[in-house]
């Protein structure tokens, strides 16, 4: 059985066709000739149903290439570990400041640090 395309199916490649001819997309070409371009979507909609046209036809870039596929990045979410459990050493200044260090600083670092926070 052929499968044989109706007026509007026609008149929607003939409408196609001219976008393409004029270097725009449909969508562009309706707002321009003031045609509801949900309207042509749905006639296109059919005919891939139909088996008439392919799903991507008219989708390619004018010199008939098709755009590359965007990249994608592996990504791996983690929990970061507590904040206790990697600082050994936490000093909070009144005014906001935090000191964190990862071990014990030697003891000469501290009594310097607070002998010079009181001066």
């Amino acid at each position: 059985m052929s499968k044989a395309a109706t007026e509007r199916e026609t008149a929607y490649l003939q409408h196609l066709e001219r976008a393409k001819s004029l270097g725009i997309a449909l969508s562009e070409y309706c707002r321009r000739n003031e045609l509801r371009v949900e309207e042509w979507y749905q006639v296109r909609r059919d005919m891939v149903r139909k088996g008439l046209t392919s799903r991507t036809q008219g989708s390619g870039r004018q010199d008939g290439s098709r755009r590359p596929a965007p990249a994608f990045l592996a990504l791996r979410v983690a929990t970061a570990p507590p904040a206790t459990a990697t600082t050994a050493c936490s000093i909070r200044h009144p005014s906001g400041w935090t000191i964190e260090c990862a071990s014990l600083p030697p003891a000469s670092w501290l009594s310097g640090l607070v002998s010079g926070a009181h001066r």
